[in-house]
C-alpha cells in the first residue's frame, strides 16, 4: 500500500517542491522514480530508485488483547540518486528528501474496501555518504537519504 502511495504521488510531490523552491540551481531538473522496490529485492535499478525496508513490527499484543491487528511498524524509505556532480547531487537529494517528507508524513493509507488503514508518520532522515563510480560512460556521483517512519498499522479481523 505504501509502496503504490508514493509511486501515484511523488510526480505532484516533486512539482510542489519545485514550485514552492524556484528552479533548479543546474540545467538538470528531478525526474520521478523509475524503480519502486522492497528489500531485498534491489539487484538491479535505474536511479533515481525508491527503496523500502521494513525493520520491525510490534503486534502489541500485550497491550491491546484484542482479535485485529493494531501493530507499529518501523520502515525506511530511501531514495538512492545519480547525479554527475557533487553540488547537482547534493541539491537534487535535498528536493527527493522534500518530495518523499510531504508524500509520506502525517498520511492516512486506507485500503479499498476500508479493512486495512495506515498511517504513516516521518520520524527522522538521514543521508548516505556520496560514493564515487566509473561507469563506461561517465563518472557518476550516488548519494542515499534515508527516511525513518513509523507506520501505525490497523487491520480487521487479523487475529486469533
Amino acid at each position: 500500500m505504501i509502496r503504490n502511495y508514493i509511486q501515484a504521488n511523488i510526480q505532484a510531490a516533486l512539482l510542489e517542491v519545485y514550485t514552492e523552491n524556484g528552479p533548479p540551481i543546474h540545467a538538470e531538473s528531478l525526474r520521478v522514480p523509475q524503480d519502486y522496490f522492497f528489500y531485498p529485492e534491489a539487484e538491479v535499478y535505474n536511479a533515481p530508485a525508491v527503496l523500502i525496508i521494513p525493520n520491525l513490527i510490534d503486534f502489541r499484543k500485550d497491550q491491546m488483547g484484542a482479535n485485529f491487528v493494531d501493530a507499529k511498524q518501523q520502515i525506511q524509505v530511501g531514495v538512492i540518486n545519480e547525479a554527475r556532480t557533487r553540488e547537482i547531487l547534493t541539491y537534487q537529494t535535498w528536493r527527493y528528501l522534500s518530495a518523499m517528507h510531504k508524500v509520506l508524513d502525517q498520511n492516512r493509507l486506507t485500503s479499498s474496501d476500508a479493512s486495512v488503514v495506515c498511517t504513516v508518520v516521518v520520524t527522522r532522515a538521514s543521508y548516505s555518504g556520496i560514493d564515487k563510480r566509473q561507469n563506461m560512460q561517465d563518472n557518476v556521483f550516488r548519494q542515499e537519504v534515508v527516511l525513518s517512519c513509523d507506520v501505525f498499522h490497523w487491520e480487521q479481523g487479523g487475529g486469533n
